[in-house]
This record gives structure tokens, sequence and C-alpha cells, in this order.
């Protein structure tokens, strides 16, 4: 088992950040379905996802890459101020180009005339999330920064939210606050940026030219991603526009359990690559299996419980009017697992190892595959469709990267008995979740006690099959109320 105070630190305040994220996810959910309608929710969904574009577009995918250089240059704070500016510029550069495109389609040539005066709020966040350069502060290892200026955005917009915002009149102040959760974001980032680096460097030394081929790799992949990831809202919208919001919910819940399940792969990343530049291959395997039980620990019981527990999530997270969302959620829970999957191969391994060109060749395969399921199952099944295309998508992707990475995990058996006590946990839980439906509760106190005796049942299964995480917490928490 890998011990790393610097892990455990950066895990615990990312940990504090997703659930803090989830709980404000789930307050906006709740906050605005039950003041505006499908049709105003859809609206808001269908403009930040073409925002989502533009902005990830001009991005060129430099998150993941930011991550990665940083890590490699982050102990010398002269390489790492040319590198920072040198990727500021490229991306200052493409985010003008795309603010031209934007605007060129909505006044030239006159599309999304719908929701023109959402793209022109919206689209502040276009440059504010380019230059938040969150990437550099994950690959410096500040997560504690990041969190506590995340909880502190939140908790301004959610009080503001809630003194401004009432009723439908109240919707433009709605979508402006909206935007403001990420865009406030950057702001701060970029205001603390001059005490990490140095911005009087000679500019001549300047090379932008060596990041140009390996950002127009990952750009090709983002592409793909971008595209994978947000063409299912488009497509449904244009064939279903009333339906988005029975897709977009549960694409927002699953969304938010995504990112708790594979916090771990960017809190490593920095420290694969630095280990894969030593040549330390042992980490790496280490750091691989500590990634796989945490993404196999949380993600199995989680979809286990959506399966059994959709309705009541649905009515609890929204309102009756939004209970077609349900099929959705519980179906859609099933990508949980191999998004988590795929983020660890893609992430962890292929872009440590500098090999973003499969990762994109595979995204590009799997978003062919979603783009054809949607044409020929959304017609018929709506946003069931969607989810069935995804879902499928998805299992694609895990399969072919499993293949592949296969070489960078030698020694790790991914079907393993180690692996495989996650499995007959999460059945344990199922039954006693079912066997709890029985009672008629109210949703509310379902929920909670579902996943109170379900959760209970998930940990003691594994503690009697001596899984290690439940082990090392059960250790841990023992040492700490004795010394206590």
């Amino acid at each position: 088992m890998v011990r790393d105070n610097s892990i455990i630190i950066n895990f615990v305040m990312r940990m504090l950040r997703i659930l803090v994220g989830g709980g404000f996810t789930f307050f906006i959910l709740k906050f605005s379905t039950n003041i505006f309608s499908p049709r105003e929710i859809g609206e808001v969904d269908y403009a930040n996802t073409i925002i989502l574009y533009f902005s990830s577009i001009a991005s060129l995918g430099i998150n993941n890459y930011g991550i990665r250089e940083i890590a490699l240059t982050s102990h010398d704070k002269e390489k790492l101020s040319y590198s920072t500016i040198e990727l500021l510029i490229i991306i200052f550069t493409t985010t003008l180009i795309g603010y031209v495109v934007l605007f060129l389609m909505i006044y030239g040539f006159g599309f999304f005339s719908n929701i023109k005066i959402l793209l022109i709020i919206m689209s502040a966040n276009i440059l504010l999330m380019n230059l938040g350069v969150n990437w550099f502060y994950v690959g410096i290892e500040e997560q504690t920064f990041i969190t506590i200026r995340f909880i502190i955005v939140r908790i301004v917009i959610a009080i503001l939210l809630l003194v401004l915002v009432h009723d439908e009149n109240d919707f433009i102040t709605y979508v402006i606050l909206y935007t403001c959760i990420e865009g406030g974001m950057g702001v701060l980032n970029m205001l603390f940026l001059p005490k990490r680096i140095n911005f009087r460097i000679n500019f001549r030394k300047l090379n932008l030219i060596k990041h140009i081929s390996p950002l127009f790799t990952v750009f090709i992949g983002s592409i793909s991603i971008i595209i994978y990831n947000q063409l299912n809202v488009i497509m449904l919208s244009s064939y279903y526009p009333d339906r988005v919001a029975f897709f977009s919910i549960p694409n927002q819940i699953i969304y938010f359990i995504v990112v708790l399940v594979t916090l771990l792969v960017p809190v490593l990343m920095p420290k694969v690559v630095q280990a894969i530049n030593k040549k330390d291959y042992q980490v790496v395997e280490r750091y691989s299996v500590l990634s796989l039980q945490y993404i196999l620990f949380f993600s199995l019981p989680i979809i286990f419980y959506i399966m059994a527990m959709s309705e009541d999530l649905t009515l609890l997270l929204s309102s009756e009017d939004f209970l077609d969302a349900k099929e959705p959620l519980r179906y859609f829970s099933i990508t949980i697992l191999f998004v988590a999957l795929n983020n660890f191969f893609g992430l962890q391994l292929l872009y440590s190892y500098n090999k973003e060109k499969v990762y994109s060749l595979v995204i590009c395969i799997a978003l062919i595959l979603n783009v054809f399921l949607n044409f020929l199952l959304i017609p018929i099944y709506r946003e069931n469709g969607v989810v069935i295309s995804t879902v499928s998508a998805e299992i694609l992707k895990s399969f072919i990267l499993y293949i592949y990475c296969r070489r960078y995990l030698i020694n790790v058996n991914l079907f393993s008995f180690r692996f495989f006590k996650y499995i007959v946990a999460g059945g344990g839980m199922l039954l006693s979740i079912v066997y709890l439906s029985y009672f008629k509760f109210s949703y509310e106190v379902n929920v909670l006690i579902s996943f109170f005796i379900g959760s209970s049942v998930y940990l003691l299964i594994l503690y009697l099959l001596k899984e290690e995480l439940v082990i090392l917490c059960i250790r841990k928490a023992a040492a700490f109320s004795s010394s206590s």
C-alpha cells in the first residue's frame, strides 16, 4: 500500500472539493427545478454545452498536457515560469480565435438565435476558464489552494442565488450567477499566479514551437472528448428539445460521481510522471494498484445503489415533473465504472507515458460508435437512446484501453480476487437495499436508510474479506483514537 503524506493531503483536499461541489450541484438542481420549467433548464444546459465546446476547443486540451509539463518543471522556478507563460500565450491566442468564431456564428450566420442572450452572458467563461490555469495548481500539487477558492466561490454564489433569484422573472440573474461558478474560480487563480511564477523573464527565450506537436495530438483527443461528452445533449435537443432536461439531470449527477470516483487520478498523475521520468516503474505499478482499488471500491457500490434507488433519488434531487429522468439515471450509472477506468488508463498511464496519440485514437473510435448509435436510437428511445449509446461507447473504450495498457501493468491482474472482492460486497449491498424496499418508507427516508444500511453491509463484507483499504482505514482510526 502506497503511503505518502502529500498524497493523503492532496487526496483529502480534492475529496473535500468534490463533496462540496456535489452538495452545490445538488443544491443547484433542487433550487433551479423548483423555480424554472424543464424548457428553461434545458436552454441553460444547451447554452452551457455550446460554451463548453468553444472553451474546450480553444484550450487545445491543455489541461492534462499542462499538468504533465508543470509536474516535470515544478522543482525549478525558472523552467516552471517559462513553461507556464508559454502555455498561457498559446491559450490566450486560441481563446481570442474562439471568440471570433462564436460571434461570427451568432451575428454573422444567425446560429443559436433562440439562446443568443444566454450565450452572450455565458461566453465570459471561455476566457475565464481558459486563463484560470487550474492545470498549473494541480501540476505543482497545490490542492489546498484550489480547494479554498473552490469553496469560497460556491458559498458566495449559493448566497446570491438565495437572495436574488425567487421566480421565473429572475431567469437572467440565475444565468449570470450560474456563469460565475466557473468564472469566479478562474479570476482567483490568475490573481494568485504572480506569487507562484516569475513574469520577469527573457521573452526571447520562450519556445512556443516545442508545445505545438504534442498539443496538436492532445487537441485531437480533446476535440473528440468534447464532442463525445457534449454531442449527446445537442443531438437529443435537435430531436426532442423538451426531453433534454430528463437526460441532463442524470448526466450532472453521474458527472459528479465520476469526478468523485476518479479523484485519485489527477492527485497521482504528477507523482506518476515524476516516477516514469526516473524510470522507477515499481512505484508506477504501486500507484496503479492504488488507483484501481480506489475506483472499484467506490464505483461498484454507487452503481448498485443508483440502480436500486433511481426513482427516489430523482424525486429527492428534483421534483415529480422530472420523474422521467429515473430510467436514464438508472442505466447511465453503468458508465461510472467504465469512465473511471478510462480516466485511469488514459490519463494516469497513457498521458504519463507520452502515449496521448493512442488515447486520442481510442476516443475517436468510441466517438464514431456513439454518434452512429445516437442516430439510430434517439428517434426511437429518446433520452434512453443517448444512454444506450454512451454506455456502449464507454465499454468499447475500456476494452481497447485495457488491451493496450496491459504492457504497463505486467504484475497487475485486474481479474484477481483482490479486485473481485468489490463485486461480492456490492452484490451483498444490493440485496440489503432490495430487502429494505419492501418497507414502505417515504422516498426521503428510504434514500437515507438504504444508504446507511447498504454502506454498512458493503464495508462489513469487505472487512470480512480483509480488503486492504478498509483494514488500513480501521488501523488509522484506531491509531488516531488511541493517540487522542
